[in-house]
């Protein structure tokens, strides 16, 4: 039988918390990658979809850039409203004044 010192004995004997931790961290740092990419991985999709939502109200800013330009607009359904230009609110078109700031149109 051999005597001398041997790898479990120098690692878990004497310092068995630093041995522990030792593979607890070995084990962490081996799993670290997939951690990684699994947040990368739903960066991504937060990112697609924030596009997505940049896309839409992009598309609506345009009526936005010149308030006093444009102040009637037709919806989906056919009824038409009126943007504030001092808040942006939407107002329906027979409306003097916003609805939400009391401004005249």
């Amino acid at each position: 039988m051999h005597d001398g010192p041997n790898i479990f004995h120098a690692i878990f004997g004497a310092g068995g918390i630093v041995g522990l931790l030792m593979l607890i961290f070995s084990v962490l740092m081996f799993m670290l990658p997939f951690f990684v990419f699994k947040i990368r991985n739903e960066v991504v999709a937060m990112n697609k979809k924030l596009e997505t939502i940049i896309d839409i109200m992009g598309s609506q800013s345009v009526f936005f850039e010149d308030p006093e330009a444009h102040t009637a607009f037709a919806t989906d359904a056919g009824s038409k409203y009126r943007i504030c230009p001092s808040c942006g609110a939407k107002n329906r078109e027979k409306d003097h004044t916003c609805i939400n700031c009391s401004k005249p149109l």
